[in-house]
């Protein structure tokens, strides 16, 4: 059976560009409970092993532990920088908090006032530093010691927003000046000082009420008019808004819960997830698995310096992003996101392997190796598989997924005929949906068919694109749907939707309205290539050229345009 040269036209494209992960040192053999950042130095916090600095990128890593007596360290903050020297706070499970103003070569207990020595996190605002304290039962303590001065001899007891039940975490953002922000289930406070070393909360967000949502951090964006506030949860993906009320973006963090969140210079967030790290801006509709070169992808916390990316580990290895290109960058071949992939989906590798001499599959089955070039996937149950091939070149390899694959990470391994294995990473769902778009990009008008059944039972197939010569593009073609006893449908095109558990699984939604999915699996004839058939209404609310999105349980699709008459 022929391929069809319009879908390998649309597969053979180009995609932007991703940075790679550098291993950068492992401090220790443990867990990085935080990274931090001051001047050119990184500090990783490690529990029962204390503190680690580098000042070279990652070439060495020392321990500044001095005198520290209780290497249990949960939490570490860099209350200031001066002269090229750091202004240390440690604190530690079960000694209480210590200080240190050289570097980490001697420390000092800072513990006057402080009633319990348990202390979880270390928080800061514009007038003071605070010790979120673990009481036991379930039950939390939260002390301040007031500026001007810090000289950390006096901590004072202060109220939490919900004395009767336990802060979840501290958090800090630089917003302006300093702020502290107490976060509980559903809720977050601000804190702030009234006169003097008096101190007050205020509600600061809401994050909803059902179900349950349990914020882990809070970071800001302070390029954004007004500042954007993002809040990481353990279940509910990222929150973001600017006052009371708060949006949530999920899609494509695939229900991982967030360990750490950081912006990177106003244009990116990161989320470090036992997944790996995944970023967005706040004009994607989804996030972008990005970890392509991390060895240990169950990441614990981020950081930046100088410009670089730092992420710590469950293992204890630490990787920076260097802003170069990795080997190997695998995408879904209709939205070219390099994200997910799912089984039996039709993905695009981006490389720069030389001496692959092009070739094109234009017959099915798919062959399993061209130009003497094969690909081979290693899922997350360490099984090998054929990656089946549509077409190879030195730049390009479109693939198809095999079927069945464990979900998790897995290895993607090219086969050259030079005898040399360069490697990828991607991570497996049980679904990745994308829809293929006629100008190849992942955006504007879809891949797509009008199927218009008249009365009587003819059915009339019809475009939904044009090609426009002056814009040198395709452009949608509106579409009539008022048509008195007909039955329109618009038939889609994409890939990574079959693995869908049931019909009901998927959505689709044009201008914001959801309509009836009749269909949503393999189309016929072509190897990794899928359809969702969707009625379009008589009386459609909005006309116009309207956004069309495509979700499969929580993972929504690249986001296309179609015009309504």
């Amino acid at each position: 059976m022929k391929l069809c040269p319009l879908l390998l036209f649309i597969m053979l494209c180009a995609l932007p560009v991703q940075a790679q992960w550098r291993d950068s040192g492992r401090p220790a053999n443990a867990p990085i409970k935080v990274l931090r950042a001051a001047g050119s130095n990184l500090y990783a916090a490690i529990n029962g092993q204390g503190i680690f600095v580098t000042s070279d990128n990652g070439a060495s890593w020392r321990a500044i532990n001095g005198n520290l007596p209780n290497l249990r360290v949960n939490d570490l903050l860099v209350y200031s920088f001066t002269n090229n020297v750091p202004d240390l706070f440690v604190a530690t499970d079960g000694a209480g908090i210590f200080r240190s103003q050289d570097n980490g070569q001697s420390w000092v207990a800072v513990n006057d006032g402080l009633g319990i020595l348990t202390v979880r996190q270390l928080g800061r605002s514009a007038t003071g530093l605070f010790a979120l304290c673990d009481v036991g039962a379930s039950r939390t303590a939260l002390y301040r010691n007031f500026l001007p001065g810090v000289t950390g001899t006096t901590w004072q007891f202060v109220t939490q927003p919900k004395p009767n039940e336990p802060i979840r975490a501290l958090s800090s953002v630089r917003w302006g000046d300093w702020n502290i922000f107490a976060l509980y289930p559903n809720e977050i406070y601000n804190g702030y000082s009234i006169v003097g070393p008096d101190f007050a909360w205020g509600k600061f967000a809401i994050l909803g009420d059902n179900p349950v949502i349990t914020p882990t951090k809070v970071a800001v964006n302070n390029t954004k008019q007004p500042a954007v506030l993002y809040v990481a949860t353990t279940s509910a993906g990222v929150l973001w808004g600017h006052g009371l009320t708060y949006q949530q973006n999920a899609v494509g963090l695939n229900r991982n819960p967030l360990n750490d969140l950081v912006v990177d210079f106003g244009e990116y967030i990161y989320a470090a997830t036992p997944a790996g790290i995944f970023r967005r801006k706040d004009t994607d509709p989804i996030w972008q698995w990005y970890s392509a070169g991390l060895g240990d992808l169950k990441t614990t916390s981020l950081a930046v310096v100088n410009g670089r990316l730092w992420v710590g580990t469950e293992s204890g290895a630490v990787y920076s992003n260097d802003g170069t290109l990795p080997s190997l960058i695998v995408a879904s071949s209709a939205s070219y996101a390099p994200a997910n992939v799912a089984p039996a989906m039709m993905a695009t590798m981006f490389s720069n392997l030389p001496g692959i001499e092009t070739a094109i599959s234009n017959s099915l089955p798919l062959p399993n190796q061209l130009s003497g070039t094969s690909l081979t996937i290693r899922d997350a149950g360490n099984v090998e598989r054929i990656c089946p091939l549509f077409y190879v070149s030195g730049a390009q390899i479109n693939f198809l997924l095999p079927s069945p694959l464990v979900l998790g990470p897995a290895q993607i391994t090219v086969n050259l005929p030079n005898g040399s294995k360069p490697t990828g990473l991607v991570y497996v769902r049980e679904v990745a949906p994308s829809i293929f778009t006629a100008n190849a990009n992942g955006q504007g008008v879809p891949a797509a068919l009008v199927l218009r059944i008249v009365p009587g039972g003819t059915q009339i197939y019809e475009p939904v694109a044009q090609y426009n010569v002056q814009q040198k593009i395709f452009v949608p073609v509106p579409i009539d749907v008022g048509g008195t006893g007909e039955q329109v449908y618009l038939i889609i095109f994409g890939t990574g939707i079959r693995g869908r558990r049931t019909l009901n699984d998927v959505t689709a939604q044009l201008g914001g309205v959801n309509l009836p999915v009749s269909y949503a699996g393999p189309a016929p004839g072509f190897e990794g290539l899928d359809q969702v058939n969707v009625l379009l209404p008589a009386n459609p609310r909005n006309r116009g050229l309207l956004n069309l999105l495509v979700s499969v349980a929580s993972d929504a699709s690249n986001t296309v345009q179609v015009h309504i008459r």
